[in-house]
């Protein structure tokens, strides 16, 4: 994250400064050092968006406040969201939090649309550029080729192990490189895999193979946890492919169906109807789905050895 995010992180309190506090100044061991103060967070009232320092001005009445770090339930405040008259407790336990979100002063204001929206350092840095990140959703590892990568790998080292921190140190390097550039395409296939039938489930309802979807909807804690079972499936591919095919017939009925419409409106060389124009825009861009569908049919089945 940015050193000056608008984040919950250790030295954020209930109550103003502290020595850990964002803009504070700490010595240690002879060593001073300021940590970073914290960037301007926002609130809406009224449907209007009102930008709100985290930091006292530097010309407040008291001098001892000027630049101090406001502390949590003064931001709350000033947000109308905990009277001027009323407290809130700074933090509670992990088990004590209500679900409404206004048990504690770090729970409410950490699910503020302006801490919920807060990018990574990485996100900030690439937005500058003409670039965009496009980050996987968490806990699915089907979906990231390289852990697919490391669960070989940890295979390997499990079989050549002694048990032993220096026969780790000789067996890791020989791990890395046991892994060949054919099984990492494999992996990527994999994945391509899992990323197709989430988007042909959501947005084309096409319905997912049974032992997918019971991978799906296991809950995982992790992220790192590919299932063997997953990675490896051989005759289960069989289901995917005819998911690809009924995908097919799908886009050639909506083909279908718009050539019909199209045949029925009057149009000529020089005029075209707003409807005519957009009835073509569809088809354009059900065809080239319509190919995408063909093109993965043929992959299914020349490529059958890299799904296994």
């Amino acid at each position: 994250m940015p050193e000056d995010a608008l984040r919950l992180k250790a030295g954020v309190n209930q109550s103003p400064g502290g020595v850990n506090a964002p803009g504070a100044t700490k010595t240690k061991n002879g060593k001073t050092w300021t940590f970073p103060r914290m960037r301007s967070g926002w609130y809406c009232k009224d449907g209007v968006r009102i930008s709100q320092e985290m930091h006292f001005s530097e010309d407040h009445v008291d001098e001892k406040l000027r630049g101090v770090f406001k502390g949590t339930l003064m931001i709350l405040r000033e947000r109308g969201l905990v009277g001027w008259n009323e407290t809130l407790k700074g933090k509670c336990s992990s088990d004590g939090h209500r679900d409404d979100n206004t048990c504690c002063c770090e729970r409410l204001l950490g699910s503020q649309e302006d801490f919920r929206e807060q990018s990574s350092k990485l996100e900030e840095l690439v937005g500058k550029t003409r670039h965009k990140i496009k980050m996987l959703p968490k806990f699915h590892p089907e979906l990231n080729p390289i852990e697919m990568y490391w669960g070989q790998m940890k295979v390997y080292t499990r079989k050549h192990c002694n048990y032993s921190f220096r026969g780790l140190q000789k067996t890791l390097p020989k791990a890395l490189d046991s892994v060949t550039q054919e099984q990492v395409e494999r992996f990527w296939e994999k994945s391509k895999r899992f990323e197709y039938m989430y988007f042909m489930e959501s947005s084309c309802g096409v319905a997912m193979p049974f032992f997918l979807r019971n991978f799906c909807m296991k809950k995982y804690k992790g992220h790192r946890g590919v299932s063997m079972e997953v990675s490896t499936a051989t005759d289960s591919w069989d289901e995917v492919f005819e998911v690809f095919r009924t995908a097919n017939e799908n886009a050639v009925r909506i083909v279908e169906g718009l050539e019909k419409r199209l045949d029925g409106i009057p149009v000529t060389e020089k005029t075209m109807t707003g409807q005519h124009y957009k009835l073509r825009q569809w088809k354009e861009v059900v065809m080239k789905q319509l190919e995408w569908f063909r093109r993965e049919l043929f992959y299914s089945k020349t490529l059958e050895g890299c799904m296994r």
